[in-house]
């Protein structure tokens, strides 16, 4: 496992940290992610902790009273998960262990026609089709 880096962070600092990081008015931008920096005390950062597309497991947002995983990608795309409870095949999949989600244009989008199984990108068609889904 990569060991987490080590930042010192100022408030209002304008320059680019190790690793690539950008910090600057008291926050830290890793990977896309926000981190807020409250205090000048070194920080951080693990970045198997980070946010990413491809594992819900790092999924940190939630979505209203249902409280399903949700994420948004660099393009502004909305990802939200398959609700487990509901009576389809991919809540069935959800069941089973599997992560799933749904790709939106946006918080309140229209559906893009793809989805997210397991940190693969399908569409419901290739999906079904998969033979390791086992449906």
């Amino acid at each position: 496992m990569m060991e987490p880096a080590k930042l010192w962070i100022e408030s209002n600092l304008s320059r680019t940290a190790t690793n690539g990081m950008q910090a600057g008015g008291g926050f830290v931008v890793a990977n896309g992610a926000y981190f807020s920096t409250a205090t000048t005390d070194p920080v951080r950062i693990r970045f198997d902790l980070v946010p990413r597309l491809n594992n819900m497991n790092t999924w940190t947002e939630r979505l209203g009273h249902s409280g399903l995983r949700s994420f948004t990608d660099k393009e502004g795309h909305f990802w939200l998960e398959q609700n487990a409870s509901k009576n389809s095949k991919w809540a069935k999949l959800a069941r089973q262990g599997h992560n799933v989600a749904w790709e939106f244009d946006g918080p309140g989008g229209a559906y893009t026609g793809r989805m997210l199984i397991d940190g693969e990108i399908y569409t419901p068609s290739e999906a079904t089709n998969n033979s390791c889904r086992g449906e």
